[in-house]
């Protein structure tokens, strides 16, 4: 059976990650919190620029 990935997955996975330790975290993710944090940052503006939503 295979799953599909979605934003909302997402969201959901990482809303329960963000309650990790910072150790566990990392072991997760393979990055610190911060560097997480701002990854999803960046696509969210990227996903809002293909919707039309951010001018360049």
């Amino acid at each position: 059976m295979e799953t599909k990935i979605t934003h909302r997955n997402l969201i959901m996975e990482y809303s329960k990650a963000r309650k990790l330790s910072a150790n566990r975290f990392k072991r997760l993710t393979g990055v610190q919190k911060p560097t997480f944090k701002r990854m999803v940052e960046l696509v969210k503006n990227e996903e809002k620029k293909k919707e039309g939503w951010l001018s360049v």
